[in-house]
C-alpha cells in the first residue's frame, strides 16, 4: 500500500511538532506543492517530502528565532534548546536530501550526442597572419572524408 499525499503531509506536520492551526499546519499545502517538480524525479524516492520537510523546519525555525528563554519562580520554557532541535533536525534533513539525490544522479543517464557544429573554413583575410594556416582546415584536424595520404600534411 502506497502513503498518500495528505499522510505525508500529516507526517510533516507531526514531525516539526505543531499544532492545529499553528503555521506549519496551516500552509503545509502551500509547503507540498512548492516541491511538486521533486516528486517527478525519477530514482528519487521521498525527495518531495524530505524537500518539504526541510521547509517546515525552517518556518518552525523562524517562528522559534523570536521568542527568548523565559523563566517565573519555578516554570521556565527554554526556546533556545527547541532552537538547536529543530536545528538537529534540519541538518539530518539536509544529508538525507544529498544522499537522495546523490543516489539518484549515479543511476541517470547520460547525455550524449554526436557532435555537428564545426566551424566553418574561412579564407584569412587578415595581414598579420595570412601565411598561418586556419586551425580549422580540414587537413589539420586530420578528417575522416580526406585521404589518408593527406590527413595532417600542411
Amino acid at each position: 500500500m502506497s502513503v498518500e499525499d495528505e499522510q505525508l503531509k500529516d507526517l510533516i506536520v507531526l514531525t516539526v511538532n505543531d499544532v492545529a492551526g499553528g503555521v506549519v499546519e496551516s500552509n503545509i499545502t502551500l509547503i507540498w506543492n512548492m516541491y511538486a517538480d521533486k516528486g517527478k524525479i525519477a530514482n528519487a524516492p521521498r525527495l518531495q517530502y524530505y524537500y518539504a520537510l526541510k521547509h517546515a523546519i525552517q518556518v518552525m525555525m523562524g517562528s522559534v528565532r523570536a521568542k527568548v528563554n523565559i523563566v517565573v519562580g519555578q516554570q521556565k520554557a527554554e526556546y533556545s534548546s527547541q532552537f538547536t532541535n529543530l536545528k538537529s533536525m534540519l541538518d539530518d534533513t539536509v544529508r538525507e536530501i544529498a544522499k537522495i539525490e546523490k543516489e539518484a544522479r549515479v543511476v541517470r543517464s547520460p547525455a550524449i550526442a554526436a557532435l555537428t557544429n564545426v566551424n566553418p573554413i574561412t579564407p584569412n583575410s587578415d595581414p598579420r597572419t595570412i601565411n598561418l594556416p586556419d586551425p580549422n582546415d580540414r587537413q589539420l584536424r586530420g578528417d575522416p572524408l580526406l585521404p589518408t595520404d593527406r590527413r595532417g600534411q600542411i
